[in-house]
């Protein structure tokens, strides 16, 4: 079929139109994923959690806008208060506020890395009312649905060599040493005690097995706890006086 001058120009133009169509959506489509990446940012921490000085425990989270991962066992409540939030979950005290002097606890976290963006390198504790406030109010990092706190010490005997004589104190003592949880699944936490004040550790509940070395002490009987469980754990070390 013939085809004319004007019929050419007719083409060309429908040809151009398309052409044209295809850069406008592809322009468009660039501008919409930029657009969706800025508004869809991923927040990831890292949160180091010690429920007392030496006993760390370790979980990290990522909050995108369509999916959640990481470790942390409360995922979904940290990305729900970071929604809500954003950086302000992580905003010290101010300079010059008046705290109220009272200790919530031992318990201390670090936590880093980002918030849409934004850098978080920050500490929490629970060492007077402005804290334990600002810990209160990311409780979400520091909840741990399906494990429990175990608190304990190890305690060393006999501490008198022979049978005890009058003056003597030979009671059983608390001794330092390193205390080490096995579970069923093989996961494994150790955690440091402390001559003065003991452990505290965050394990997942079920049951442990248990090994530790004691400064001062030739072996430590093994055992085993239940986690959740009630009261302290006291870890018997013999000393191999006799």
């Amino acid at each position: 079929m013939a085809t004319g001058a004007f019929g050419w120009k007719i083409i060309a133009a429908a040809f151009g139109s398309i052409a044209a169509l295809f850069v406008a959506l592809a322009l468009f489509s660039g501008h919409l994923s930029v657009f969706q990446g800025d508004s869809s940012l991923a927040s990831n921490l890292t949160v180091f959690y010690l429920p007392s000085p030496g006993d760390q425990a370790v979980f990290t989270v990522s909050c995108h806008a369509s999916s959640l991962s990481g470790t942390h066992p409360n995922k979904k409540n940290v990305c729900s208060a970071i929604t809500k939030q954003g950086t302000r979950l992580f905003a010290p005290v101010p300079n010059g506020t008046a705290c109220t002097q009272i200790y919530g606890g031992p318990e201390t976290a670090r936590v880093v890395g980002n918030v849409r963006g934004d850098k978080i390198n920050t500490t929490f504790s629970r060492t007077d009312g402005c804290q334990i406030a600002r810990w209160e109010t990311a409780q979400a990092l520091f909840t741990f649905p399906a494990y429990a706190t175990v608190q304990g010490r190890i305690e060393v005997s006999p501490t008198c060599p022979g049978p005890e004589q009058p003056g003597q104190n030979c009671t059983n003592r608390s001794a330092a040493g390193i205390v080490s949880f096995t579970s069923n699944s093989q996961e494994s936490v150790t955690a440091k005690a402390l001559a003065d004040r003991g452990f505290a550790v965050l394990l997942r509940n079920g049951t442990w097995s248990i090994a530790a070395t004691a400064v001062g002490a030739m072996s430590c009987a093994p055992s085993s706890i239940a986690v959740p469980t009630a009261g302290e754990l006291v870890i018997a070390c013999d000393t191999g006086m006799r």
